[in-house]
């Protein structure tokens, strides 16, 4: 019981500062963020219902609704959230309503739908996306939104049935249904309970439910079922823990230690690196023997229907047993989530690395047992290469090292080349003595889920010298193999012309194919700046 005690304590402690902080920054930021979203709204009323002369807010959207219990639940269960609802009037008379929905899509989506008495969808208007460019970005484009004006929502739409799906991009198009049939039911149920209009769906369509996420002191005591051994304290580990183990990052970490004998068992350590989407973070313990007791998925925000099904126990249960020491993931011991391929990859790699790092702390600071000579625990390890700092990258492509004739010099002035999704950085000039080599230029924009830079240069030929990857944090043994020569390497001595493309001039990274289109994007903007800043 004392060490349940004093578990509680600590993470209290913890939560208290956290939750301090964030309020401080919450009192800054909330009153901005809010009104710039009911600006957003505002502007999207009249635009998904153009007929309507005016709107009324709805306070009670549950109001009337067919079955409380049942909306109730959905929302308790879903990931889809209710940001407001709009009865829309034509003078005195109530001609339908609008939905303000968000939720998950391949990234997330926030959008309204307008419908008029008869189910009759009047518009829909995307108000924020975080997809990826170039696909789940596409529902942007009038010929996309527009197609939904007109539709008889009486029944739940369907990607590729009720509507055209965007190429490439059907986790996003499967979320738009979803979230448009969620929208419908919402302002439908509630036109057809207090304005007499047409009734459709009994019930909101919706993504299955997940687990949720642990925390850490709930996966310290299910793993080490601390509840019933209650002579079981925990320790936190300051010393030996290394900050990063391949590409991960360890977080928390505790020994657990029996006061019967005064000697530690265990050890439980949190791990957080790039999933499928966004970072995860996974919590591991191990024991002496250097076996994995248990996992637990602490945060992991991945595609409802696809990855996000790695938090629920039927997935996280299997590495239970497994050595650290023996590689595991999809096909070696771990049966991967149906169409979620790169999740239980990058899954099965965190939680390696967590108990990989928590095995070797308990080899070097308790009675631990040690690697075998054997073990092959970096199978994950990251091998292809790093990330460049702009000098480093300008001095790797010209080999400054034995060419000391080459000097550098920023330049002042950027040239200005449209693009929503991308910025220069940074621009260059290099000099072969007095001489201009090359020009280049660092993209920034948006990789496969993260930002991720490329420095660019050209020389005066109009020649790609080299690129070099400067920032990047895609998926491990996926979108980062990006940092390998095998990948950057086929840009040098392709003509700057902006028209590279994969797969017809840049073969694709296997399995990555958005993020090695999105370098080469990045690429071809840097080409334009070049030939932009050329002409001036």
């Amino acid at each position: 019981m004392k060490s349940t005690l004093k578990l509680g304590f600590t993470l209290a402690a913890f939560a208290a500062i956290s939750c301090t902080v964030l309020a401080i920054v919450n009192n800054f930021t909330a009153p901005v963020i809010a009104e710039h979203a009911a600006e957003k709204s505002n502007a999207g009323l009249s635009i998904v219902f153009p007929d309507a002369t005016k709107f009324t807010t709805v306070d009670d959207v549950t109001k009337g609704n067919t079955d409380v219990e049942s909306l109730n639940k959905y929302l308790k269960e879903n990931l889809n959230n209710i940001d407001g609802l709009y009865i829309a009037y034509n003078g005195d008379s109530v001609v339908g309503a609008v939905a303000q929905v968000d939720g998950p899509s391949y990234d997330h989506v926030t959008l309204m739908v307008g419908i008029d008495m008869k189910r009759t969808i009047t518009g829909m208007k995307i108000l924020e996306t975080s997809d990826s460019p170039g696909y789940g970005q596409e529902a942007l484009k009038p010929e996309f939104y527009e197609q939904f004006t007109g539709i008889d929502a009486s029944e739940s739409l369907v990607a590729g049935e009720s509507f055209d799906a965007i190429s490439g991009a059907t986790i996003s198009s499967n979320a738009y249904a979803d979230l448009i049939n969620f929208a419908v039911y919402i302002a439908g149920d509630y036109l057809a309970n207090n304005f007499g209009g047409a009734s459709g769906s009994a019930a909101p369509t919706g993504p299955v439910t997940y687990e949720k996420p642990f925390s850490f002191g709930q996966a310290l005591f299910e793993i080490f079922d601390i509840q019933n051994n209650e002579n079981l304290k925990v320790e936190w580990i300051t010393n030996d823990l290394p900050e990063t183990v391949n590409s991960f990052t360890t977080g928390h970490a505790f020994s657990v230690v029996d006061m019967n004998t005064n000697k530690i068992i265990g050890a439980i350590v949190a791990m957080t690196g790039m999933s499928n989407n966004h970072d995860a973070t996974v919590i591991v313990g191990v024991n002496l023997k250097r076996t994995i007791l248990g996992a637990r998925i602490m945060k992991l925000d991945d595609a409802p229907g696809f990855g996000l099904a790695a938090r629920n126990k039927s997935f996280y249960s299997q590495f239970k047993g497994k050595s650290v020491d023996t590689y595991f993931g999809p096909g070696a011991g771990i049966t991967a989530i149906e169409n979620a391929m790169k999740t239980s990859e990058s899954i099965s790699h965190l939680v390696q690395a967590a108990g990989w790092a928590a095995s070797e702390w308990l080899a070097e600071n308790a009675e631990g047992k040690k690697a075998s000579p054997n073990a092959d625990p970096f199978t994950i390890t990251i091998t292809e290469g790093s990330t460049y700092t702009v000098p480093e990258a300008i001095f790797d492509i010209y080999d400054v090292e034995n060419h000391p004739e080459l000097t550098t010099k920023d330049i002042e002035t950027l040239p200005t080349v449209e693009d929503d999704n991308l910025t220069i950085t940074k621009g260059i000039q290099v000099f072969d003595n007095d001489t201009l080599k090359a020009i280049a230029f660092e993209i920034n924009g948006k990789l496969y889920s993260h930002d991720g830079s490329v420095l660019v240069s050209i020389n005066t030929n109009g020649i790609i010298d080299g690129i070099r990857i400067t920032k990047i944090n895609d998926t491990p043994m996926l979108g980062n193999k990006a940092l390998g020569k095998s990948f950057w390497n086929q840009f040098t001595g392709k003509p700057a012309n902006g028209e590279l493309s994969v797969p017809e001039t840049i073969d694709a990274i296997s399995g990555a194919t958005v993020t090695s289109t999105r370098i080469t994007a990045l690429v071809n903007f840097a080409a334009k700046a070049y030939n932009k800043y050329v002409a001036n």
